[in-house]
C-alpha cells in the first residue's frame, strides 16, 4: 500500500495524459458530431486545467502539458475540418454511429459549468 502511495503522484498524471491522448486520437481518427467535438474538447481542457491547478505535473515537465494541449487542439482542428468538409461513411459501425449522434444537452451543459467553475477558481485563486 505504501508503494501505491509513493507512485500515485507519478501515476495520476500518466493516466490523465493517456486519457487526453486517446481522446485526441479519436478526434483524429473518426467522424464526430460537432457538439461531440465540443464536448470532447471541454472535457480534455478541464482535465488539463485540473492538472495545472492541482500541480500534478512538476515544473520541469511543463512542456508535456503543452504537448497534450497541442495534441488536443490538433485533434479538434482535424475533427472540425472533417465534420465540415467530408461526408461520414455510408455504412457505419456502432461506434461510428455513436460518435455521429449528438451528445446529450445536459451532459454538455454540465461540462460547460464545470469548466466555468474551474476557470473561476483559477481567476480567483490568482
Amino acid at each position: 500500500m505504501n508503494t501505491l502511495r509513493e507512485l500515485a503522484p507519478l501515476l495520476v498524471p500518466i493516466v490523465l495524459g493517456i486519457m487526453i491522448l486517446s481522446a485526441a486520437y479519436r478526434l483524429w481518427r473518426y467522424h464526430h458530431h460537432p457538439r461531440r467535438i465540443l464536448s470532447e474538447g471541454l472535457s480534455c481542457a478541464t482535465l488539463i486545467g485540473i492538472m495545472g491547478l492541482v500541480g500534478l505535473v512538476d515544473s520541469s515537465l511543463s512542456w508535456a502539458v503543452w504537448l497534450l494541449a497541442l495534441a488536443l487542439l490538433s485533434g479538434i482542428a482535424v475533427a472540425s475540418w472533417r465534420a465540415s468538409s467530408t461526408a461520414p461513411p455510408a455504412e457505419q459501425t456502432k461506434k461510428q454511429a455513436r460518435l455521429l449522434s449528438p451528445p446529450g444537452v445536459a451532459g454538455l451543459i454540465g461540462e460547460a459549468m464545470f469548466y466555468a467553475l474551474l476557470l473561476a477558481l483559477a481567476l480567483l485563486g490568482g
